[in-house]
């Protein structure tokens, strides 16, 4: 599955909401709507975009929820930090597909060494750990239409 052509890895429906997984790859509506593209492109640094680990996009009739999940297989401070700058970057980035149909969100994924909060709906970004990863990763999955804006 991972490494094909396809743009998702994975496209689940149930009821009337569908989620799609995209794994190192972007949406299209994310690469339409890359804030420094250009800027990385004036510089010679390339026209290929960074692409975060996962991308989830839930569809509910003309709503639309994307999570940004980026995972650090590691505990040490500063590379979890490091990955939670990546993911704020991220979010930056993409801003621009957000408006009253589309929202946008972000989860940071680490080994340990992240305080273990509670799946919140509306907070635009979420760190877990592998131990907290599951009850956040349900909370979200349970929600009877999918993700909330």
């Amino acid at each position: 599955l991972i490494g094909g052509n396809s743009k998702t890895i994975c496209t689940l429906k149930a009821a009337d909401c569908t989620l799609r997984v995209f794994y190192q790859r972007l949406p299209e509506v994310f690469a339409e709507n890359s804030r420094y593209r250009v800027l990385l492109s004036e510089y010679g640094l390339g026209e290929k975009l960074r692409r975060p680990d996962i991308v989830l996009s839930f569809q509910k009739g003309g709503q639309m929820t994307y999570y940004i999940v980026e995972i650090k297989r590691s505990m040490r401070r500063s590379y979890l930090v490091d990955g939670a700058y990546k993911l704020l970057g991220y979010l930056k980035d993409f801003e621009g597909i957000r408006d009253e149909n589309q929202t946008l969100k972000g989860f940071l994924i680490g080994w340990k060494g992240i305080r273990p909060m509670k799946y919140k709906a509306g907070k635009e970004v979420q760190l877990f750990t592998w131990e907290s990863i599951n009850d956040g990763l349900a909370e979200l999955l349970a929600l009877p239409w999918g993700p909330r804006p």
